[in-house]
C-alpha cells in the first residue's frame, strides 16, 4: 500500500431534494479539528449537523473513512475530490444473482401488511358468542386427502386455484413448552416418491419438531418469541381460527426460483371472512427449492415461522400493524440467532456489501432489502443482549424503531445504525476493545435464553465477495447510510468539507 504524505482534501456535498411535506429544523453548521496521536481505532462523530468541516491531523499512519447516516428522507450526496467518483445507483429494486432468495411474494406481503390490518380492525373487541363461531376440529391421519387453496383474488379473496395433497410425513404427540403438538407434512401424489421421498420428509419434519428438548426450529423460535397460535386469538377476534395443536406444512412445487417458502396469513382467518383461507396454521414450502438447497429451506422455516408466531401475538394479541421492514427484520433476525444450528453459512452480508446504502426502515421488496435488516439484525444480537434482546424486542408493546429503542435502551434510533456502521467498517479486527460495537471477536458468544443456548459466530465482511462497498455520491434515503473510504496509510492534515442541506449524523472512523 503507498503511504500518501500531502494533505487531502475531500468535498462531500449533500443537496436536499425534499421529501416530505413538513421543513426538517434546519440544522447547525460544525467545524471540528481532531488530532488522531494514538494506533488505537478512534471514532469520532458529529450529531445532528447540517455543513460540516472536519480538520484530521493524523500523527500516525491510518486508514480513513467516513460513514453519513441520514436522518430525513432523500437527501442528494455528491462527492468531488481526486480518489474516488464511484456514486449510488438510484434503484432499490434489483435483483441478486447470488444464491439466496426473497422469502416472501409481493401478494402475501400485500395481504399480511396491507388487507390483514384492516380486517383485524373491522372486527376486533367484538364478542366471539355473538356470532356463534363454532370450532372445528380435524383429525388427520397419514395418507388422507385435502383440497388446499394456493392463490386467491386480489379484492373478493376467493380462491382461485387449488391444489390436492395429501398427508405424508405425521409426527404426533410432541411434548413442547406449550404443550403436545403435532405436526402434519403434505404433498400432492404427483411428487411423492420421485421428487420428495420419506427421507426427505423425514428430514425436513426433524429439522421442524421432534421429540426431544430444544433441538428443533419450533423449540428454537417459540423460546424466543412464544407459542405461535391459541384460543385467545378468537375470543380478541371474531374472524381468525380458533386454537389448534397441528402445524401443517404444504410441500409442492411452486415452479418458481426465487421462493423458499412463506407463511400467509389468509389462512389464519375463517372462511367467511377470507374464502381462500385454509383454516389452518400452516407454513408453504418450494419443494423444487427443497431438493436443490435444503439449507435455505431449513433457514425459510425458522423466517417464516417467525411471521406466523408474530402475527398471533403483534398483530392479534397486541393489536399492533409493524411496518413491513420490522416483521422481516424480525424474522431476519431469528434467522441469524439460529443459522449455527442449521449450519446455515449466511451470505446476506455478502449482498449488504453490494448495496449497503439501503434504508433500514423502508422497503422495496428487494434481496437488499432483506441483507440490510439481516445484518443490522446480526449487529444488535452481538452488541445488545442476544436471544434475550430479540425476545425483548418481539414482544414489545410499541411498533419499529420504538419497540427497538425500548429493548436496548437507546433513545436515539440513529445512534444505533451509527455504531452498526462502526462495527460493519471495523469488521476485518476481532481486537477492538469492548467498548467499541463490533461483529467481529474471537470466539463465539453464546447466548442463553430460556432453556435454549444460541452461538453467535464473529463477522468480517470484509471475508466476502464482494468486500465493503464504497461510495461518492447518490440519493440517502432516511436511515440509511453511506459508506466512503477516504485512503488507506494516511498521515499529516486531512480537510474533509461536508455540506448537508438538511440533516445526518457524521462519523469519523481511523484505524
Amino acid at each position: 500500500m503507498n503511504k500518501i504524505l500531502l494533505p487531502i482534501f475531500i468535498a462531500l456535498i449533500l443537496v436536499g431534494c425534499g421529501g416530505g411535506s413538513n421543513t426538517p429544523t434546519k440544522y447547525s453548521n460544525t467545524q471540528q479539528n481532531f488530532t488522531i496521536d494514538s494506533d488505537d481505532v478512534t471514532s469520532n462523530t458529529i450529531e445532528k449537523t447540517a455543513d460540516s468541516k472536519i480538520t484530521l491531523n493524523l500523527e500516525t499512519y491510518k486508514d480513513v473513512y467516513v460513514a453519513v447516516t441520514s436522518r430525513f428522507k432523500n437527501q442528494d450526496i455528491s462527492i468531488s475530490d481526486s480518489i474516488s467518483s464511484n456514486k449510488i445507483e438510484n434503484s432499490y429494486r434489483e435483483v441478486s444473482n447470488s444464491k439466496s432468495y426473497i422469502k416472501t411474494p409481493q401478494k402475501v406481503i400485500d395481504f399480511r401488511d396491507k388487507i390483514a390490518p384492516k380486517l383485524l380492525k373491522s372486527s376486533r373487541g367484538k364478542k366471539l358468542q355473538e356470532f356463534r363461531i363454532t370450532s372445528q376440529k380435524r383429525v388427520t391421519t397419514l395418507g388422507d386427502e385435502d383440497n388446499f387453496c394456493i392463490d386467491m383474488g386480489d379484492k373478493d379473496h376467493n380462491c382461485t386455484k387449488h391444489i390436492t395433497l395429501k398427508a405424508r410425513k405425521i409426527v404426533d404427540s410432541v411434548e413442547t413448552k406449550f404443550g403436545d403438538k403435532k405436526l402434519v407434512i403434505w404433498v400432492p401424489d404427483s411428487e411423492y416418491n420421485s421428487d420428495v421421498t420419506d427421507s426427505m420428509l423425514d428430514e425436513l419434519a426433524d429439522k421442524f419438531l421432534q421429540d426431544g428438548d430444544a433441538n428443533d426450529i419450533y423449540d428454537w423460535d417459540t423460546n424466543v418469541h412464544g407459542k405461535e397460535w391459541g384460543g385467545d386469538a378468537q375470543n380478541i377476534d371474531k374472524d381468525v381460527i380458533s386454537g389448534t395443536d397441528t402445524i401443517d406444512i404444504a410441500l409442492y412445487d411452486m415452479h418458481n426460483n426465487s421462493v423458499a417458502g412463506y407463511f400467509w396469513a389468509k389462512d389464519m382467518f375463517t372462511k367467511s371472512t377470507v374464502p381462500a383461507s385454509n383454516e389452518r396454521v400452516m407454513i408453504y414450502v418450494n419443494s423444487k427449492m427443497y431438493r436443490a438447497n435444503k439449507e435455505e429451506v431449513f433457514t425459510t422455516l425458522a423466517h417464516e415461522f417467525t411471521h406466523l408466531i408474530n402475527f398471533y401475538h403483534r398483530d392479534i394479541l397486541l393489536g399492533l400493524n409493524d411496518h413491513t421492514w420490522f416483521k422481516e427484520f424480525l424474522a431476519e433476525t431469528t434467522e441469524n440467532l439460529v443459522a449455527s444450528k442449521l449450519n446455515y453459512n449466511v451470505i446476506r452480508y455478502k449482498e449488504f456489501n453490494e448495496k449497503n446504502y439501503y434504508p433500514i426502515t423502508s422497503w422495496y421488496d428487494s434481496i437488499y432489502n432483506y441483507a440490510t435488516v439481516h445484518s443490522f439484525g446480526a449487529f444488535l444480537l452481538r452488541n445488545y443482549g442476544g436471544a434475550k434482546l430479540l425476545h425483548n424486542i418481539s414482544l414489545n408493546k410499541n411498533s419499529d424503531e420504538q419497540a427497538i429503542m425500548d429493548a436496548t435502551g437507546v433513545k436515539d434510533f440513529t445512534k444505533l445504525i451509527r455504531e452498526f456502521s462502526e462495527a460493519y467498517l471495523l469488521s476485518d479486527r476481532d481486537n477492538l476493545k469492548d467498548s467499541i460495537p463490533k461483529f467481529n471477536y474471537i470466539g463465539t458468544i453464546h447466548s442463553h435464553y430460556g432453556n435454549v443456548t444460541y452461538d453467535l459466530k464473529p463477522i468480517n465482511f470484509y471475508s466476502y465477495d464482494p468486500e465493503p462497498t464504497f461510495y461518492s455520491g447518490g440519493t440517502l434515503k432516511k436511515d440509511a447510510t453511506l459508506y466512503y473510504k477516504v485512503g488507506e496509510n494516511l498521515i499529516g492534515d486531512i480537510t474533509i468539507d461536508i455540506k448537508i442541506e438538511k440533516g445526518a449524523d457524521v462519523e469519523i472512523i481511523t484505524q
